[in-house]
């Protein structure tokens, strides 16, 4: 009974009668994609049936409804409606595969995550390979699984695409970092801080912070210092840089005085 219940909880039923016959089905409606800041939905109606304010029951709904029917008759219904949810699902995951539109591939590149998402990303690819946005989303994806070298890759490929694109600029300079190649990763944040300034959601203090953390490692600390100072400026808010900043000099200090104990 318990796997049924876990099977069938995503399903929207909604008895037309009082003796449950006939009972309509209706898969849950998948959550739509966040709205834009500042942007809110012209829908006047709940998208989610089976939510608050919606015209449908969930399962564990159904069976408080149907509690006076015998438990045969209640797994009966729910084996019925298994069957067909399996169905229904099969028939939408064969769509799914068989779809060849970019814009479908190209928003589950953004909003999967993981391998997930760099399958997403991938078809995408396959139908638009100029498209920088689909390859700096499959850098993003490889990057939190820790794939450094594939994300570099990717970065690289749209940056071929758009050798000004601020983002996969930096994108290059933090997974360069991540290989501890600090040379090369100065040189990646310096042409994104002089790149196109589209950085998604952020600012060049990210790229400034990177080309500083790469300085320090290379114990260049007086222009990594200026490179900290620089991102706070460029952002007064980015906690990350503070501390990179607040550490250096910390480390500084502590270098000063054991030179002047020798």
């Amino acid at each position: 009974m318990n796997s049924i219940k876990e099977r069938l909880y995503r399903l929207c039923f909604v008895p037309t009668t009082s003796d449950l016959a006939p009972v309509a089905i209706t898969l849950l409606t998948p959550p739509p994609t966040p709205p834009l800041k500042g942007e809110g939905s012209q829908k006047s109606y709940s998208p989610f049936p089976c939510r608050e304010g919606g015209w449908g029951v969930r399962f564990f709904d159904l069976l408080r409804i149907v509690q006076d029917l015998s438990t045969t008759v209640v797994l009966s219904l729910a084996t019925s409606l298994q069957l067909v949810a399996t169905s229904m699902d099969m028939s939408t995951a064969s769509v799914i595969q068989q779809t060849d539109d970019f814009a479908f591939w190209e928003a589950q590149c953004y909003e999967r995550v993981g391998r997930e998402a760099i399958e997403a990303c991938d078809r995408a690819i396959a139908i638009n390979p100029n498209h920088t946005g689909v390859w700096v989303g499959k850098g993003y994806a490889q990057e939190i699984l820790r794939r450094y070298e594939e994300a570099l890759n990717s970065y690289d490929q749209a940056i071929a695409l758009d050798s000004d694109y601020s983002y996969a600029l930096l994108g290059r300079c933090v997974n360069l970092n991540r290989l501890e190649q600090y040379t090369e990763a100065i040189i990646a944040c310096e042409l994104a801080i002089k790149g196109d300034q589209r950085w998604g959601s952020g600012n060049s203090s990210a790229a400034w912070n990177n080309r500083g953390w790469a300085l320090e490692q290379l114990e260049r600390y007086d222009e990594a210092l200026l490179s900290y100072e620089q991102a706070l400026e460029v952002d007064p808010n980015d906690e990350i840089s503070r501390e990179n900043l607040e550490y250096l000099r910390q480390r500084i200090d502590l270098l000063e005085l054991q030179q002047n104990h020798e």
